[in-house]
């Protein structure tokens, strides 16, 4: 999973090269146990136009991971997760972040 927030005035965001397919992943722990302990019984992520969050996502736990690639050089996308928990009636709970895609050369 990558990491490593960066900050412009807009607030925080992830850089990732145009050409990179990288692992993404939201952290619900301390959420989850604010929420009295429940689990993430489902998940889905999207994301803008322009940028593919792969079909196939994964839940570990306490965290949800996705695939993104692709993106045009200089433009930045919000990519979102939503959780559906294992109470009944369930709950949900959304998550975005930003992410700048940024062409990175060999120098």
């Amino acid at each position: 999973m990558r990491n490593g927030l960066q900050y412009d005035n807009l607030g925080a965001y992830i850089e990732k090269g145009s050409g990179a397919a990288l692992i993404y992943g939201l952290d619900w722990s301390r959420w989850l146990l604010k929420a009295g302990g429940l689990s993430i019984a489902a998940h889905a992520w999207s994301a803008e136009a322009g940028i593919t969050v792969d079909p196939v996502s994964v839940v570990d736990g306490n965290k949800s991971y996705v695939r993104v690639s692709g993106g045009t050089a200089g433009a930045d996308y919000w990519l979102t997760c939503t959780i559906t928990l294992s109470d009944t009636p369930a709950q949900t709970e959304t998550r975005s972040f930003r992410v700048r895609v940024v062409d990175r050369r060999a120098l």
